[in-house]
């Protein structure tokens, strides 16, 4: 009798434990909800789009309940509404946390959101019923007469998205969650679906969630309602996992393959590939728009010999991206999306296929594109008979544009109850603005053909009247900011079109375009005032960011810094301040007067070449690009000219030629007739290029004098410079002008300031001043002397420890009668020689210097020794332009292949990692995976080790000499048992 009873005891406890670790204690669960809302009646329209996100955390479990934190914030809030006898839209109210100044939450009497309450306990049972609600006392405070009406409207809010009995579920069950009868549509192990759709009428309601099987958590619910083309309302919740552990996974950012690793990576992308290119990867590509170039990343994931693969990565919004493996497919990715991606490469449009959490939005794009192969788009780049529309008139071509867009917004409101209300508006807005893009392109094209055909007949051509494409998009309208042409559309059709139409019409005249020249400080400043006064939200935030942009595209110094700061007052909190800073930095770092970034690339037979081999030579730098050959017959044709004026000078024609990567490059220079050094810049090559000289998208030339200092930045093509040959005469002499105004103001005003200070110090104590100043300075000269002869002795003692290490090995080659590795090993050597040789008598050189001397002894060594070299520089440090004392890296590398590598049996790996620990403190990690120094000392010395001594009496003389700190720090790496696993050497310094 006791056993049954105990029996029957457990069995009523059991289902509780199991209910109590669904979740659990610590647990961290987010929800982003996505409101979309478009409502029309009698005399106005109304369209918003409301996203929030809802954390819940799991202080305590209970016998039958839990204890939970909540927290609510609001991430984007907008509404616009138009009349309908006007048909005009408005922004009424518009809030993006990105813009907001002070991310403090401000509270008004009697006016409260859910959104404003930071912390809210409640009490939540297993089924997700809220009861005994908690408000954080600050807030109870400022409305004690209403805390009974805002715990009951908490109440009503906030719902944990749980269900009770997740299991036990079967195929057309009827079960209820939040008062909604649903049926069970799908049981796999991943997900279960339910989804309820009823007609009332003309209503259709609709609601559809996913649920995780395991902890009965609604990870994806969507609700939509339509009534007769009245109210459409879209809702959509997701559940962004938390995850515990972080992802590593090979990717490429910017050209540079790496391995990154994803803190939190919220976006998983599965899937099996049929008839895979085996050795080719799976790649996801997106890139946003910098200031300066591209900024492009690419996440990897190799093919499994059965075709799988596996992505995992992170993203903050709503991301467009490009899914690869020797055919593409484009489309959006969310927060929390779980995708299971199939294809069959030899059918890959009609095969790919996505299932799990926001496959509707992914098979959406996949249809799309099946339907734009059967439906192109008039007038683009892709469609091969542009030409036939060219004779038609303007309201021809637009009907046929309208025709177009009308069948892909048909075709997307199939869709429209499954995408999310991100996807759906940012597809709706790219399909209407690509029909606008197209419309303004051919009206433009038909300008320059009745232009050349007036210019031949002598007649003059009438002006055009600007595109009135107000009628297809209302241009204020935060709700187009999720396309991801967004930024590109408002600039370069409010600016180029909608902008001079205005200042046409306020009678202050056509503005000139603003991609030719560098005269623009006025179009830059008028348009951000204009930014403010006609525009509001993420629009006016935009536009600002570009017109900030451009400035710093333009070299305008006084204007963009201007503009910069202004950008920074009202904006802040943003990630374009992020990217301006950084656009900002380089300007400054890249402006006349400064040098001239050292870019190394190869030349049509192969060899390297840097900017500074031609130092003490006048350079004239062209970057060519050859898909506009407009250079190229202007350069041939003043070559003889160029010849009779710059030959036998000291003056350098340097042709960088961009977009090396593709084949055509390299045949184009082959027949580039023109004198001069021609150089072959790779992708990679280029997106430094960019980033170091931030020139526009057209190709421009630039002078930089003997020293190396840029001079001009937008210097005058061929045809102009044989006019004026005194701009590459006065820079071999190192007398060019720098037009900077601000140059010159700084060096009027440190001028001024010494005559000032001169005068004073004469006036007051010139006497007492003059001896103190001679003991003095006879002092710092006698200590830097002797500072600078012990640095040449270490230096003395240096390079022929090095040497000898390497003609050892030269050596060791031979009498093994290996004599093609010792020639090899002795041609690298003379190589290797010369870089050391040439940059020992610095006092500094560049990181990245360093760092190619040290690629370049490593590949000596690799000769004799399996090792796995790695180099990793951390995105915020430029290795070009931070210095360091030159050869006190490569020491550490020797001493780490010598005494801890090369006595090592088995794998061999040595890793060097540059980072910023602190805003201006950079550390350079040397790690290596060898015998460790313990058991190095226990062996008989066979070389004198002197590589780690000689470092750290340079840093300590370096330190004494310029004041800087230079820290070094020696770690021994061992295992749990206290076995070595290698050593670890840290040089930190100021990268002042």
């Amino acid at each position: 009798m006791n056993r049954v009873l105990l029996i029957l005891i457990l069995l009523s406890i059991i289902p509780q434990l199991k209910s109590q670790q669904r979740l659990k204690k610590g647990g961290v669960y987010t929800f982003k909800t996505s409101t979309y809302e478009n409502w029309e009646n009698e005399t106005e329209q109304t369209e918003g789009l409301y996203t929030s996100y809802s954390t819940y955390k799991i202080l305590d479990v209970y016998n039958n309940h839990y204890k939970v934190q909540y927290s609510d914030s609001t991430i984007f809030s907008y509404q616009r509404h138009k009349s309908i006898k006007s048909n005009k839209w408005f922004s009424s109210s518009a809030n993006h946390s990105e813009l907001s100044q002070n991310s403090k939450r401000k509270y008004k009497k009697n006016k409260y959101t859910i959104a404003e309450l930071d912390t809210i306990k409640f009490d939540m049972s297993f089924a997700g019923i809220i009861s005994n609600v908690e408000i954080k006392d600050s807030l109870i405070t400022l409305f004690p007469e209403m805390k009974v009406s805002i715990q009951s409207d908490i109440v009503k809010a906030v719902k944990f998205p749980l269900l009770e009995t997740p299991k036990n579920l079967h195929v057309n069950e009827q079960i209820t969650i939040e008062e909604n009868e649903l049926i069970v549509t799908e049981i796999n192990k991943n997900y279960i679906t339910l989804l309820e759709k009823e007609q009332t009428g003309q209503a259709i309601n609709r609601v559809e969630y996913t649920i995780d099987p395991l902890t009965g958590i609604i990870i994806e619910k969507t609700d939509a309602y339509d009534l007769n083309g009245q109210k459409h309302i879209i809702n959509k919740q997701v559940f962004l996992p938390n995850l515990i552990e972080s992802h590593q996974t090979k990717c490429v950012h910017n050209f540079l393959e790496k391995d990154t690793t994803f803190v939190n990576p919220n976006v998983t992308i599965k899937g099996k590939i049929l008839n895979p290119e085996m050795g080719e990867k799976v790649v996801v590509e997106w890139f946003s728009d910098n200031p300066a170039t591209k900024d492009i990343m690419q996440v990897i994931s190799n093919i499994n010999p059965d075709g799988t693969f596996e992505l995992k990565f992170q993203v903050d919004k709503i991301q467009k991206v490009k899914f690869t493996h020797k055919r593409d497919a484009n489309f959006y990715v969310l927060p929390g999306d779980d995708l299971y991606i199939t294809a069959d490469l030899n059918q890959f449009n009609k095969t790919i296929r996505a299932n799990g959490v926001g496959s509707n939005h992914v098979n959406y794009f996949f249809n799309a594109a099946l339907l734009n192969k059967k439906e192109k788009l008039p007038f683009t780049s892709q469609n091969e008979n542009t030409k036939q529309y060219m004779d038609m008139s303007y309201m021809s071509f637009k009907s046929k544009v309208e025709e177009y867009i009308d069948k892909r917004i048909e075709f997307l409101n199939l869709y429209k109850t499954q995408l999310a209300p991100e996807v759906y508006l940012a597809e709706y807005y790219e399909i209407i603005t690509t029909g606008v893009s197209s419309l303004i392109g051919f009206k433009l094209s038909k300008e320059v053909l009745n232009s050349i055909a007036l210019k031949g007949s002598g007649k003059q051509s009438a002006p055009e009247e600007y595109l009135e494409f107000e009628e297809w998009i209302h241009l204020d309208n935060d709700l187009m900011s999720f396309f991801e042409g967004y930024d590109r559309f408002l600039w370069k059709y409010v600016f180029s079109h909608f902008v001079k139409k205005t200042y046409k019409a306020s009678g202050k005249g056509n503005v000139q375009d603003p991609w030719v020249g560098n005269k623009y400080d006025f179009w830059h400043q008028a348009n951000y005032a204009y930014s403010s006064k006609f525009f509001s939200g993420m629009t006016q935030h935009t536009l600002k960011y570009k017109i900030v942009s451009g400035a710093i595209k333009h070299r305008s110094v006084n204007t963009y810094t201007q503009l910069y700061n202004r950008f920074m007052e009202e904006y802040p909190n943003s990630k374009n301040a992020i990217i301006l800073t950084q656009a900002f930095e380089n300007a400054q770092n890249s402006r006349v007067g400064k040098l001239a970034y050292n870019f190394s690339m190869e030349d049509i037979d192969g060899n390297k070449i840097k900017l500074s081999d031609f130092r003490d030579k006048a350079v004239y730098l062209s970057f060519c690009d050859i898909e506009s050959d407009f250079f190229k017959p202007s350069a041939e044709k003043y070559r003889d000219t160029l010849k009779t004026l710059f030959g036998g000078q000291n003056i350098e024609f340097l042709y960088v030629f961009l977009n090396g990567d593709d084949p055509s490059v390299r045949e184009y220079v082959k027949k580039f007739k023109v004198d001069g050094t021609k150089l072959i810049a790779s992708n990679r090559d280029e997106y430094l290029l960019r980033n170091s000289f931030l020139y526009k998208g057209t190709p421009q030339s630039q002078i930089i004098d003997k020293n190396g200092t840029l001079v001009k930045i937008f210097a005058p093509g061929i045809s102009k410079l044989v006019k004026q040959p005194n701009l590459l005469f006065d820079s071999i002499k190192g007398k060019a002008k720098i037009e900077d105004p601000e140059y010159t103001i700084r060096i009027l005003k440190a001028i001024l300031s010494i005559i000032v200070f001169l005068l004073v110090v004469v006036f007051i104590a010139w006497g007492l001043y003059r001896r103190r100043t001679k003991r003095k300075i006879s002092e710092a000269a006698i200590n830097t002397k002797v500072r600078e002869l012990e640095l040449t002795a270490i230096r003395a003692q240096m390079n022929p420890h090095f040497m000898y290490n390497c003609l050892n090995s030269i050596q060791n080659l031979v009498q093994k009668k290996q004599n093609d590795e010792a020639h090899q090993y002795l041609s690298k050597f003379a190589e290797l020689i010369r870089s050391v040789l040439k940059n020992s008598e610095k006092e500094e050189i560049s990181l990245a210097t360093e760092l190619e001397i040290i690629h370049n002894y490593v590949d000596l060594e690799k000769l004799r020794f399996d090792i796995d070299f790695i180099v990793d520089v951390d995105e915020l440090v430029d290795a070009y332009s931070v210095f360091i004392p030159p050869l006190i890296l490569q020491p550490l590398v020797e001493n780490a292949i010598l005494h801890g590598l090369a006595p090592k049996q088995g794998e061999r790996k040595l890793a060097i990692k540059i980072n910023k620990e602190q805003e201006d403190i950079i550390c350079v990690s040397l790690t290596d995976n060898g015998v460790g120094r313990n058991t190095e000392r226990e062996k008989p010395k066979t070389s004198n080790g002197k590589g780690i001594k000689f470092s750290q009496e340079r840093l300590d003389l370096l330190a004494d000499k310029y004041g800087t700190a230079y820290h070094m720090q020696i770690e021994d790496l061992k295992d749990d048992n206290g076995k070595a696993l290698g050593t670890k050497v840290q040089i930190c310094f100021s990268e002042e």
